[in-house]
């Protein structure tokens, strides 16, 4: 069931979650804020209808494009309750991997570049990306000997740099990737 959100809501900066009720609903009333903030810092409204516990960046951006299918809507500063149109794109599940942060458990510091301590004995810097056309691509530069690793790490973190400016921004890395 398609639920147009254009009867229930409007668009207003002013409110916290950037969403209005257009009409009383339930314990809701007209020009109250709607929503209420999750446990992960996303905005969430119910309409009491089966499968309708919405996300409203979501509901924002298909209030303008009832259509967005299986499209997700990314927060560009990665700040999950700034819902202000300025701060959402639709995009693919790869464009809004292109958004995210780096790992917890990332100890070079950066997004892409990972220590690899093969069952050999080698140990690599690798450098990870995924290209145009959704392919895993990865560069590995292997570690001499424990007096290299720290050099050899700024190598890697070098050509990542490198990587993100001639080659990721173009396919949709955002700037903020990984920080």
């Amino acid at each position: 069931m398609k639920i147009d959100y254009r009867n229930y809501f409007y668009y207003d900066e002013s409110s916290p979650s950037c969403l209005m009720w257009k009409i009383d609903y339930k314990s809701n009333r007209r020009d109250e804020f709607a929503g209420r903030l999750d446990d992960k810092g996303y905005w969430r409204v119910n309409l009491n209808i089966p499968n309708s516990c919405q996300l409203v960046h979501r509901i924002i951006l298909m209030m303008e494009n009832p259509d967005l299918g299986e499209f997700l809507v990314d927060h560009i500063d990665r700040n999950s309750s700034n819902n202000k149109r300025s701060n959402l794109r639709i995009c693919s599940q790869a464009d809004n991997m292109r958004n995210k942060r780096k790992y917890k458990c990332n100890i070079s510091g950066v997004s892409g570049v990972y220590l690899d301590n093969n069952t050999r004995g080698n140990r690599y810097w690798v450098i990870q990306w995924v290209d145009a056309s959704g392919v895993r691509k990865r560069k590995k530069i292997k570690i001499p000997s424990e007096e290299e690793y720290e050099s050899t790490k700024q190598l890697a973190l070098a050509e990542r740099i490198r990587l993100q400016s001639e080659v990721l921004l173009p396919l949709g890395y955002t700037e903020g990737h990984g920080n």
